[in-house]
């Protein structure tokens, strides 16, 4: 008998973790449409990559989000930069070049779960002190890297999971086609008033 309940107690415990990964999926699909379909009706670049930002500021519950684009300059960045209303940090930070640059050479995304604690990156006291966790993803669009996502510190003051970093990561796939997309749209609407 007692067999019989452990085989049910694991197979209710399967279950319930397949529920929970179907959840997962369900809500990255929902995130990654909501920023399609709000993309799409955007009319310029910088509300495209508002877009991208909020809604990713949203999904991970960050304080910050930041979307780094490479220009045709090797390492020269457009930065666009969205705060959420209620982040504690005082300014937008501009993260210190090693990060980025360590996700510009590695190209994969990474975790920085306590900042401080960090021996990887050359940060200053005042990030160390402001900045407690990290999410950062390179945006990729036909195999090149044409910027990098990133989310400063979660809003309840924890660290950013690796399923995080997995949405941010999926999320960042995407926001490639749909930047480029916008690169095009204005491209082709300059060249149409020439």
């Amino acid at each position: 008998m007692k067999d019989k309940i452990d085989k049910y107690e694991q197979r209710i415990e399967q279950l319930e973790s397949e529920l929970n990964g179907f959840r997962s999926a369900v809500a990255e699909l929902k995130i990654l449409n909501e920023i399609a379909v709000a993309a799409g009706k955007a009319s310029d670049m910088d509300q495209t990559l508002n877009i991208i930002v909020q809604k990713i500021i949203k999904s991970v519950e960050a304080e910050q989000g930041l979307i780094y684009l490479v220009t045709p300059q090797k390492d020269i960045f457009n930065t666009f930069i969205k705060q959420d209303d209620t982040s504690r940090l005082k300014h937008s930070y501009h993260i210190s070049n090693n990060i980025t640059g360590w996700v510009l050479l590695n190209e994969k995304p990474l975790l920085i779960e306590n900042l401080s604690n960090d021996k990887r990156f050359n940060s200053t006291e005042e990030e160390k002190r402001d900045i407690h966790s990290v999410l950062c993803s390179p945006v990729w669009f036909e195999g090149k890297i044409i910027g990098i996502i990133l989310m400063i510190n979660k809003k309840n003051r924890k660290s950013f999971s690796e399923n995080e970093l997995t949405l941010l990561s999926i999320i960042a796939v995407q926001a490639g086609q749909i930047i480029k997309n916008s690169q095009m749209q204005r491209e082709a609407m300059i060249k149409m008033k020439e």
